[in-house]
């Protein structure tokens, strides 16, 4: 498996278990009704993190890229 595959999958199951996470915290937000708002926070940390996430698997699939394509490789 190529360095880029491995980044690619482990970030790939992080996302996976936010996405999750959300959806957990989606369904409590609805089910608390009144109380459902004070989930509000976590979910939005949670959506941040997934954006900070696939921002950082998209870098560094980026800069492997750029080594595999180059003669700078070790």
């Amino acid at each position: 498996m190529s360095a880029s595959n491995r980044i690619g999958a482990n970030t790939k199951i992080i996302l996976e278990q936010i996405d999750d996470a959300l959806a957990t915290v989606a369904l409590l937000t609805q089910a608390q009704v009144e109380h459902g708002l004070a989930y509000l926070p976590i979910f939005e940390r949670l959506e941040r993190g997934r954006e900070q996430m696939s921002s950082l698997n998209d870098r560094l699939v980026r800069a492997v890229a750029r080594i595999i394509g180059s003669d700078l490789r070790p």
